[in-house]
């Protein structure tokens, strides 16, 4: 067996990905799954730390600063120059995006209540499943990664733009 020094990327299909453009291969290979597991540390932080600060300050404003968040860590990961630099800011997308969900779900359940939580509960989900279909054609349109997440981050903007718009979406009831 030879140990492995380079690799030559195939870029006709995928102009860029971040194996390629982080160099992911080799000595390097152990950042792919690193990386994923700290966006999953992330996830378990915005849940656990989300249900905390939406108890204090208010299910809204959280959830507005989340999708700011998210929108801002979104963005800025495709302008990585780094897989360290990569790797922290999707930590970052994590901890925000599963803020987001978590207190946006625990608002609508509260403001909703009664029997139709079932069904609104239900209903939330449908979106994210019709977004998460979309993700071939988005990334069809957008084939290198850094122009991808920016495609999936900036639609966040709509959800910011009418928590913001004061008595549109009222504060939490508990």
């Amino acid at each position: 067996t030879r140990v492995c020094k380079r690799w030559d990327y195939e870029r006709i299909t995928w102009p860029e990905t971040v194996v390629s453009q982080f160099d992911l291969v080799c000595d390097n290979e152990y950042w792919r799954s690193l990386s994923q597991s700290i966006y999953m540390f992330g996830v378990m932080v915005g849940s656990i730390g989300s249900g905390l600060l939406s108890d204090k300050f208010g299910r809204k404003r959280v959830t507005l600063i989340a999708a700011v968040g998210t929108m801002i860590f979104g963005v800025s990961v495709a302008f990585s120059t780094s897989m360290v630099i990569f790797t922290l800011l999707r930590w970052c997308v994590a901890v925000c995006s599963v803020s987001m969900f978590t207190c946006g779900y625990v608002y609508c359940m509260e403001i909703v209540g009664g029997n139709w939580g079932t069904y609104i509960g239900i209903g939330l989900e449908i979106p994210w499943s019709f977004a998460y279909m979309l993700i071939p054609v988005v990334s069809w349109i957008f084939p290198a990664w850094n122009q991808f997440t920016i495609a999936v981050s900036i639609p966040i903007m709509l959800m910011i733009k009418i928590l913001s718009i004061p008595g549109m979406a009222p504060e939490s009831p508990r």
